[in-house]
């Protein structure tokens, strides 16, 4: 059974959360986590590399399932400088991020070969950048309840814990 695209191509492309939306300055479940500032530095990167490189995922070209866009390549190279120097070094999966970089030049490769499509691509990309997020999120998750006050029952509460413990 094939899902719909959920993201815009490469952010399907990369994490990192994430091509397109990091382009277009969209929040990712990883905004609230320990890598934030990384996301907003990553964001920052790719909107140059748009800018420098005439290619915006959000809005890619009409252009063939076999074919890439004109500098989308060249895009790409830039967009996997961004996630090295801005999530990879403060990743807790910096492999997640260094698989996601390699498996998208894999099926970029495969695509100027006629191997693939881009919509294959932006696919199987999509669902591990999905598991990264969930991964990151999760951290945060972790990171925040051990950060939160801790709950102290007091004398009432606590006789309630233990009666409800004692069945």
């Amino acid at each position: 059974m094939r899902t719909k695209r959920l993201v815009p191509p490469l952010v399907l492309g990369l994490v990192c959360a994430a091509g397109a939306q990091a382009a277009n300055g969209e929040n990712t479940v990883t905004d609230a986590s320990y890598m934030k500032t990384a996301f907003e530095k990553f964001r920052g990167h790719v909107a140059d590399c748009s800018k420098r490189h005439e290619y915006d995922p959000a809005k890619p070209p009409k252009i063939g399932k076999h074919a890439l866009a004109p500098d989308e390549r060249d895009w790409r190279l830039c967009y996997y400088e961004g996630v090295e120097a801005h999530l990879i070094p403060n990743s807790n999966w910096p492999e997640k991020y260094r698989e996601l970089i390699g498996l998208d030049r894999h099926l970029t490769n495969k695509i100027v070969m006629k191997r693939a499509t881009r919509a294959e691509r932006d696919a199987v990309v999509g669902e591990l950048i999905m598991t990264i997020e969930l991964q990151e999120a999760e951290r945060a998750a972790a990171a925040a309840e051990d950060s939160g006050p801790k709950f102290q029952p007091d004398s009432l509460q606590q006789r309630v814990i233990d009666d409800v413990r004692s069945f």
